[in-house]
Protein backbone atom coordinates (compact mmCIF):
# COMPACT_ATOMS: atom_id res chain seq x y z
CA UNK A 1 0.00 0.00 0.00
CA UNK A 2 2.61 2.17 0.94
CA UNK A 3 4.97 1.55 -2.25
CA UNK A 4 1.35 2.17 -4.01
CA UNK A 5 0.42 5.17 -2.69
CA UNK A 6 4.24 6.81 -3.37
CA UNK A 7 5.24 5.33 -6.99
CA UNK A 8 1.69 5.39 -8.38
CA UNK A 9 -0.47 7.59 -6.52
CA UNK A 10 1.75 10.58 -6.09
CA UNK A 11 2.74 10.76 -9.87
CA UNK A 12 0.48 13.67 -10.44
CA UNK A 13 2.33 15.99 -7.73
CA UNK A 14 6.25 14.68 -8.13
CA UNK A 15 8.40 13.16 -10.29
CA UNK A 16 9.92 10.13 -11.40
CA UNK A 17 13.28 10.77 -9.84
CA UNK A 18 11.38 12.21 -6.74
CA UNK A 19 8.86 9.27 -6.01
CA UNK A 20 11.75 6.70 -6.75
CA UNK A 21 13.85 8.89 -4.23
CA UNK A 22 11.56 8.51 -1.68
CA UNK A 23 10.52 4.83 -2.19
CA UNK A 24 13.39 3.47 -3.32
CA UNK A 25 12.24 -0.17 -3.65
CA UNK A 26 9.41 -2.03 -2.00
CA UNK A 27 9.51 -2.09 2.22
CA UNK A 28 9.92 -5.41 3.81
CA UNK A 29 6.62 -6.01 5.66
CA UNK A 30 9.37 -6.34 8.90
CA UNK A 31 10.80 -2.66 7.83
CA UNK A 32 7.26 -1.31 8.10
CA UNK A 33 6.19 -3.48 10.90
CA UNK A 34 9.32 -1.87 13.21
CA UNK A 35 8.57 1.62 11.82
CA UNK A 36 5.15 1.47 12.98
CA UNK A 37 6.06 -0.75 16.12
CA UNK A 38 8.02 2.59 17.05
CA UNK A 39 5.92 4.10 20.06
CA UNK A 40 2.93 4.94 17.80
CA UNK A 41 -0.56 4.21 17.31
CA UNK A 42 -1.82 3.40 13.99
CA UNK A 43 -5.15 3.10 12.48
CA UNK A 44 -5.90 0.82 9.24
CA UNK A 45 -8.49 0.89 6.66
CA UNK A 46 -9.48 -2.54 5.49
CA UNK A 47 -11.55 -2.59 2.06
CA UNK A 48 -13.76 -5.95 1.28
CA UNK A 49 -11.75 -7.51 -1.90
CA UNK A 50 -12.34 -11.07 -3.49
CA UNK A 51 -10.12 -13.20 -0.72
CA UNK A 52 -11.34 -11.06 2.07
CA UNK A 53 -10.45 -7.69 3.63
CA UNK A 54 -7.44 -6.45 2.69
CA UNK A 55 -5.74 -2.54 4.20
CA UNK A 56 -5.87 -0.07 1.81
CA UNK A 57 -5.08 2.78 4.01
CA UNK A 58 -3.22 3.67 7.22
CA UNK A 59 -2.38 6.78 9.46
CA UNK A 60 -0.15 6.94 12.31
CA UNK A 61 0.46 8.92 15.65
CA UNK A 62 3.32 9.17 17.94
CA UNK A 63 2.92 10.69 20.98
CA UNK A 64 5.71 13.57 21.99
CA UNK A 65 6.56 14.28 25.77
CA UNK A 66 5.05 18.37 25.05
CA UNK A 67 1.61 17.31 24.54
CA UNK A 68 2.39 16.78 20.68
CA UNK A 69 0.99 14.47 18.13
CA UNK A 70 3.34 13.88 15.36
CA UNK A 71 1.43 12.58 11.99
CA UNK A 72 4.12 10.75 10.51
CA UNK A 73 2.43 8.67 7.65
CA UNK A 74 -1.01 9.13 6.20
CA UNK A 75 -0.99 6.75 2.87
CA UNK A 76 -3.96 5.52 0.77
CA UNK A 77 -3.74 2.72 -2.02
CA UNK A 78 -4.49 4.71 -5.43
CA UNK A 79 -7.30 2.41 -6.18
CA UNK A 80 -9.13 3.49 -3.29
CA UNK A 81 -8.64 7.84 -3.14
CA UNK A 82 -11.35 9.98 -3.47
CA UNK A 83 -13.63 8.05 -1.08
CA UNK A 84 -12.81 10.30 1.75
CA UNK A 85 -10.79 7.20 3.83
CA UNK A 86 -8.19 9.82 4.57
CA UNK A 87 -10.88 11.86 6.11
CA UNK A 88 -11.94 9.21 8.23
CA UNK A 89 -8.95 7.51 9.57
CA UNK A 90 -7.76 11.15 10.30
CA UNK A 91 -10.74 11.84 12.16
CA UNK A 92 -10.62 8.56 14.56
CA UNK A 93 -7.08 9.41 15.09
CA UNK A 94 -7.90 13.21 16.24
CA UNK A 95 -10.88 11.94 18.41
CA UNK A 96 -8.18 9.50 20.20
CA UNK A 97 -5.23 13.05 20.24
CA UNK A 98 -8.06 14.71 22.28
CA UNK A 99 -9.04 11.78 24.90
CA UNK A 100 -5.38 11.70 25.16
CA UNK A 101 -5.43 15.28 26.23
CA UNK A 102 -2.69 16.08 23.47
CA UNK A 103 -2.85 20.24 22.66
CA UNK A 104 -2.14 20.00 18.90
CA UNK A 105 -1.20 17.79 16.46
CA UNK A 106 1.73 18.57 13.37
CA UNK A 107 2.76 16.99 10.07
CA UNK A 108 5.04 17.07 7.32
CA UNK A 109 2.33 16.42 4.95
CA UNK A 110 2.71 15.61 0.83
CA UNK A 111 1.20 17.90 -1.88
CA UNK A 112 -1.19 15.03 -1.97
CA UNK A 113 -2.11 14.88 1.94
CA UNK A 114 -1.89 18.45 3.06
CA UNK A 115 -5.52 19.05 1.53
CA UNK A 116 -6.75 16.63 3.60
CA UNK A 117 -5.30 18.27 6.60
CA UNK A 118 -6.14 21.59 5.68
CA UNK A 119 -10.11 20.10 5.41
CA UNK A 120 -9.41 19.47 8.73
CA UNK A 121 -8.15 23.05 10.07
CA UNK A 122 -4.75 22.79 9.93
CA UNK A 123 -3.02 25.44 8.69
CA UNK A 124 0.27 25.30 6.79
CA UNK A 125 3.67 26.56 9.18
CA UNK A 126 6.30 26.29 6.19
CA UNK A 127 6.52 24.71 2.62
CA UNK A 128 9.55 22.31 3.36
CA UNK A 129 12.40 20.93 0.52
CA UNK A 130 13.26 17.54 2.13
CA UNK A 131 16.15 15.28 0.50
CA UNK A 132 15.85 11.76 0.01
CA UNK A 133 18.62 9.60 -1.55
CA UNK A 134 20.47 12.97 -3.58
CA UNK A 135 16.65 14.49 -4.88
CA UNK A 136 15.10 17.36 -3.16
CA UNK A 137 11.31 16.80 -2.57
CA UNK A 138 8.37 19.02 -0.49
CA UNK A 139 6.52 18.79 1.99
CA UNK A 140 4.59 21.51 4.07
CA UNK A 141 4.73 21.26 7.85
CA UNK A 142 1.11 22.01 8.88
CA UNK A 143 -0.17 22.29 12.65
CA UNK A 144 -3.45 21.78 14.73
CA UNK A 145 -4.22 23.25 17.72
CA UNK A 146 -6.53 20.74 19.59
Amino acid sequence: MFFRAVRFGAAIAYSDAQREAWCPALPSHERLVERLADGRRTWVWEAPQDDGPAPVAFIDLQVKDDGLGYIDMLFCDPEFTRMRIAGRLYDGLEHFAQALGLARLQVDASELAAPVFQSRGFEICARQNVERNGVTLHNYRMEKRL
